[in-house]
């Protein structure tokens, strides 16, 4: 009669570990995956205002907001980059980077004047 109840308790000591042990590896193997970093393709958008943005790794990889356009003129300064007056635009505002890069030939010329004033070639 003992050693068939202590073959009985054997069998549930081992069937609970093995339990215990699927359990325990089933919810480490989810919590990593909860928590693993995802990498997103190093691409980069230019935004309107010549800043660039990369992807969310956050939000599907999705690409970052471009922030808004910043005017300016001769009372409102730009706090970063240089205030220009592009062609295709009636109010100047702040880019950062070559203004040459809106023209499609890529060449311009630029007034000395405040705001610069942007003349695609």
């Amino acid at each position: 009669m003992k050693l068939r109840i202590l073959i009985i308790l054997t069998i549930c000591v081992i069937i609970l570990g093995f339990l215990g042990f699927y359990f325990f590896n089933n919810y480490n193997l989810n919590a990593i995956s909860n928590y693993a970093f995802k990498t997103c393709t190093q691409e980069a958008k230019l935004c309107s205002d010549g800043s660039a943005v990369g992807r969310d790794p956050n939000n599907n990889c999705e690409f970052f907001q471009c922030p808004g356009l910043e005017y300016c003129d001769t009372n409102n300064q730009c706090s970063s980059g240089n205030c220009y007056l592009f062609p295709d635009s009636e109010k100047a505002y702040c880019y950062n980077g070559n203004p040459c890069t809106k023209c499609d030939s890529g060449n311009c010329k630029v007034s000395k004047s405040y705001p610069m004033k942007i003349t695609c070639d």
